[in-house]
């Protein structure tokens, strides 16, 4: 598994500073679930608002306390790590998410954006969005937890970042539920092994863009 050196380069103490950062990643993934904003009536409001919460804002905390992009996981990391890794999740999800979208649960609660399912328009807008989204959230949980927590604990940070990401999955289809838990492990395994989120974005929205279509298509 890769290693690299994170250098602490903030003016904060780095047990507080790391300690900061995760309590207002708890605090920002908080605000963000519970919004009260209905995603299909005000889908470009949703989208802003967690874009807000889970990347504007720990971005701004990131440069507040001294750290650099690279110690949040905001870097290219390992390229061909990160392509072998898209190339194998997609290969071994697509068949998953196709068995998954035609299950009664799966059909009530997507496509994310409900007007997605009878325009081709608003599924593009579905899919720019969410992509946009996933920018974010894979920032908080694999970039700006897992990065900060890493300088403290090593890597039970992907434990520690996998718990908040599985909770914040709460009200999903049951069968997304239970496998939040190892999925959050497995992708901050992948942004560890890659040193960077950004590979994780690519594959967390490829695919949850392709289960919304598979939703879509393979409906009744």
């Amino acid at each position: 598994m890769g290693e690299f050196k994170l250098r602490h380069s903030g003016w904060l103490g780095e047990k507080v500073q790391t300690a900061i950062t995760f309590v207002c990643a708890l605090m920002l993934i908080a605000a963000s679930v519970t919004m009260p904003v209905n995603r299909n009536e005000q889908f470009g409001q949703y989208v802003l608002l967690n874009f807000l919460l889970c990347f504007i804002l720990p971005a701004a905390l990131t440069k507040a306390t001294g750290w650099k992009w690279n110690d949040v996981g905001l870097r290219l990391g390992k390229l061909g790590r990160g392509l072998m890794w898209t190339l194998i999740a997609l290969v071994v999800m697509t068949p998953l998410l196709i068995l998954c979208a035609r299950m009664p649960q799966f059909q009530a609660h997507y496509p994310f954006y409900a007007p997605a399912r009878y325009s081709t328009l608003e599924f593009i807008k579905l899919a720019i969005g969410m992509t946009i989204y996933m920018f974010g959230w894979e920032f908080l949980f694999r970039g700006f937890i897992l990065f900060s927590l890493k300088r403290q604990i090593g890597i039970w940070a992907i434990g520690v970042q996998a718990l908040p990401f599985w909770l914040a999955h709460i009200g999903k289809p049951q069968v997304e539920f239970i496998s939040a838990l190892p999925g959050g492990v497995i992708s901050g395994l992948i942004a560890w092994h890659c040193e960077s989120f950004l590979p994780m974005f690519v594959i967390h929205s490829v695919i949850y863009v392709l289960f919304n279509a598979f939703v879509i298509l393979l409906g009744s």
